[in-house]
């Protein structure tokens, strides 16, 4: 009998997002996945240089969770450190408000490039926990590459396979959360007011697919190479969902029409970093004041 994977779903409001965010690792399980006498590494999303709404980890996210974690004992919290040497000049080089979260919360800034490399865990005490604070998105966040051009360095699946089996091996325990507070569909942004966690890697965006219109292990091949790879769930039939939605008949109508244009690498709207144009300000901006 196949064991499922449990993966928690909670619907949220912007004047509860805190509470909704404690709920979430209560029924996800967090006393009992992350090792408080360990290092955690808050794994935070940076796609874009300039905040964009379902592109970075929302401050929100970062902050409740911190919270969370100091709480529950949790005072080793270490984040990758922001960007400081070569983009200054770009208004800014802390757009979502990042430092002063990680000042006000103790966490440590980490000038490592986490998990391309073996040097960065040297100063951290074992057992490392992981904590992937990111936005609901259709891919998992992977670093752009420093050597290559912002413009032309993209996650591929094998790039993103690769950096998934980096975390499982050097990561004693996993948590993922995806904020799905407002996503990023095409051009466009929706408000869907959802939050996901589970301790698989992979589940959770098999739930997002599932969100997206689309067969997770027949559309979305890195799902399906994770999964053959026994790095995660990738198949919805073992996934159970616990929390406010536990229907996938939900997920499988939510957005309303099918977006596979989505699952496809495009570099001009996901992968260039460092682009803010005109038609994207206007998006933000009106994200910014016409939502809650």
């Amino acid at each position: 009998m196949t064991t499922c994977t449990r993966v928690a779903i909670v619907r949220t409001t912007p004047t509860t997002i805190h509470t909704d965010y404690t709920r979430l690792l209560e029924l996800v399980g967090i006393q009992q996945i992350i090792n408080p006498y360990g290092s955690t590494v808050l794994n935070l999303c940076k796609q874009k240089h300039f905040p964009f709404p379902g592109a970075n980890t929302p401050p929100w996210q970062l902050e409740s969770v911190a919270s969370i974690l100091q709480q529950c004992g949790h005072h080793r919290l270490f984040a990758p450190g922001q960007p400081t040497e070569k983009f200054r000049t770009l208004r800014g080089d802390d757009l979502d408000g990042y430092r002063s979260l990680l000042r006000a919360y103790h966490i440590t800034e980490h000038n490592g490039t986490f998990f391309n490399g073996t040097e960065w865990y040297h100063s951290l005490a074992i057992p490392i926990n992981l904590v992937c604070l990111h936005p609901l998105t259709l891919r998992p966040y992977v670093p752009l590459q420093r050597r290559f051009p912002p413009r032309r360095s993209h996650a591929t699946d094998d790039h993103t396979v690769d950096y998934m089996h980096k975390q499982r091996a050097q990561c004693t325990h996993i948590l993922t959360i995806l904020d799905g507070s407002s996503i990023h569909i095409g051009d466009t942004v929706e408000v869907k007011n959802i939050l996901i966690a589970s301790t698989d890697l992979v589940a959770p965006y098999t739930v997002a697919a599932m969100l997206w219109g689309v067969e997770p292990l027949r559309d979305v091949s890195y799902i399906r190479m994770a999964c053959e790879q026994g790095l995660g769930v990738g198949d919805d039939h073992n996934i159970a969902l616990v929390g406010d939605i536990t229907d996938k008949a939900y997920f499988k109508h939510s957005i309303g029409r099918n977006t596979n244009t989505s699952i496809r690498e495009n570099p001009s709207i996901l992968n260039n970093y460092y682009r803010w144009t005109s038609r994207e300000r206007r998006i933000f901006e009106s994200w910014l004041h016409h939502t809650e």
